[in-house]
């Protein structure tokens, strides 16, 4: 029996989207805390900061388990 070598994954969409009121940076973040076990989760951002922190938030929780 093999060991399971925990493994996550963060996929990171980003486009620009114009229009009526909605002008801007937008990103759809996929995340996978392991990739044997669990399903993706989505989280959405609007400017970098928040990408940031929604990554930055995904890799201390994974660390921490």
């Amino acid at each position: 029996m093999s060991k399971h070598e925990r493994a996550g994954v963060v996929v990171i969409r980003v486009w620009i989207e114009t229009g009526e009121g909605t002008d801007g940076l937008r990103a759809r973040i996929t995340l996978v805390r392991d990739l044997e076990e669990n399903e993706p989760e989505t989280a959405v951002a609007r400017d970098p900061d928040e990408i940031v922190a929604v990554v930055r938030r995904f890799v201390n929780e994974f660390a921490a388990r």
